[in-house]
């Protein structure tokens, strides 16, 4: 295209090119091939493919958690997308505009830019359920209940007629978290509200391998975190559910499900300036270039720890890169833990995973590898966490759950080099330990510090 000198190909296919890397969560690449395919729609005049890419450069900047830039090429593509008299066009940039407005507690602002959108929409014969359901998520931040539960109904019924049952599900937990009702499995009493109740069910769900309800109960403690209101504290819990939701998704294999909940997550984090923001922007990276894998690398990413009763204790153990030289010792290690019956059905899979990892590129052998290490750091996080909290809820002892926090810790450092993320994982289990112990804390890691607050908001000194 360069030599033909076909300019217009030229910025389609650097436009596409910046898509492939968005959804393997490169956003710098990404923004810089969208800068220059709009480079070259500004030489064209091609004022419909620079509001596009506008569009999208947008996208980029509100993944990054950078919502003055994306809200200013949000107003130059709807300027644009005015100019050209394309509705359809400027109702999607005035949604994901008020998407921000919403984020930011501008709630005038956001409803301004929906209800535009909503007759955008309604004229050029679409059903505006999304708008519907946005506008419904206002009235409940102002606490107007009814007007809410209204406009729920009404995109429900929409998404349900249009057959679309990822946007129904997530519309039922948002009119359950405002109803309120009984809890299918309630609990005894005084074991806490309605939040903490559907919070310990989705974890109770998930721990049965019940994923389907852990994402229902999940997705009803997140509507009640919303109708909670705007406070910070609201916003912060809510981030904290939502991150959450986004693993149970992730675990269920509906990651595009959870990379919408990781983009809520940094968008809060922006708004509410919560020190985990790096850190999730890196999760919602690792969720794209997980959604990228196919199925069959996905399953090589995902493969269970070689000791599922202590996952952080084997991760020098675990075969994490099929290239070492010492795979084959290493695959020996692992098929010693497995019953002498299921060995050779064990090592077949193993094989199975190595061949399939060597028909990939380097790019997705990169991309697998990454995605599975950096699932195995947040996987023993969250079980450091949960042990604390089991002890915090006085489900279990307290001298075994800092033993596994004390030999989490070590074992986590072990022969760890400076700034590799173990050391935080280490960290986050010597600072529950000495929380639990009510020592003088060590520094708690940034990345893990959502988890240590989870631990501490419940933690009552003896």
């Amino acid at each position: 295209l360069e030599q033909l000198g076909d300019k217009q190909g030229k910025a389609a296919s650097l436009s596409n090119m910046a898509q492939v890397y968005l959804t393997r969560g490169d956003l710098t690449r990404a923004l810089g091939l969208y800068e220059e395919s709009l480079a070259l729609l500004e030489q064209l005049g091609d004022k419909q493919g620079k509001a596009a890419s506008l569009h999208a450069m947008a996208q980029v900047y509100l993944t990054r958690g950078d919502l003055t830039r994306a809200l200013g090429l949000y107003e130059e593509s709807l300027a644009l997308l005015e100019q050209l008299g394309d509705k359809q066009g400027k109702a999607a940039s005035l949604g994901n505009r008020a998407n921000i407005f919403m984020s930011q507690g501008n709630l005038e602002a956001a409803e301004k830019d929906l209800q535009e959108a909503f007759s955008l929409v309604s004229q050029i014969g679409e059903p505006p359920a999304f708008e519907l359901v946005k506008l419904g998520q206002i009235a409940q931040a102002r606490g107007e209940r009814e007007t809410a539960l209204a406009r729920y109904r009404e995109g429900l019924a929409i998404f349900e007629k249009l057959g679309m049952p990822r946007e129904s599900e997530q519309v039922r937990g948002l009119i359950a978290g405002l109803e309120n009702p009984s809890p299918p499995a309630p609990l005894p009493e005084g074991e806490g509200n309605a939040l903490e109740q559907a919070i310990r069910q989705a974890r109770a769900a998930a721990a049965q391998g019940n994923l389907q309800q852990a994402i229902e109960y999940q997705t009803k403690a997140a509507g009640l975190a919303r109708a909670a209101g705007q406070e910070r504290d609201n916003l912060v819990t809510l981030s904290v559910l939502l991150y959450n939701l986004a693993g149970y998704y992730s675990q269920a294999d509906r990651h595009e499900e959870a990379i919408q909940a990781l983009e809520e997550v940094v968008a809060l984090d922006q708004q509410t300036g919560h020190p985990d923001l790096e850190s999730d922007r890196q999760a919602l990276e690792a969720a794209r270039r997980m959604a990228s894998l196919s199925p069959e690398e996905r399953a090589q990413a995902q493969r269970p720890a070689d000791n599922p009763q202590s996952p952080i204790s084997n991760h020098q153990s675990q075969i994490s890169n099929p290239q070492s030289p010492d795979f084959e010792a290493q695959l020996a290690a692992a098929l010693a833990e497995v019953p002498p019956e299921q060995r050779a059905a064990a090592e077949a899979e193993l094989r199975k995973a190595l061949a399939a990892f060597e028909r990939m590129s380097p790019a997705q052998q990169a991309a697998l590898l990454e995605s599975a290490q950096s699932g195995q750091y947040e996987q023993a996080a969250v079980q450091a966490r949960d042990a604390a909290l089991a002890y915090v809820r006085r489900q279990a002892p307290k001298k075994d759950v800092l033993a596994f926090l004390d030999n989490a810790a070590r074992q986590a450092a072990e022969g760890e080099a400076p700034g590799s993320p173990w050391l935080d994982v280490a960290g986050l289990c010597r600072s529950l330990a000495g929380l639990l112990r009510a020592e003088s804390l060590p520094p708690v890691p940034t990345r893990y510090a959502a988890h240590f607050s989870a631990v501490q908001s419940e933690f009552k000194p003896e």
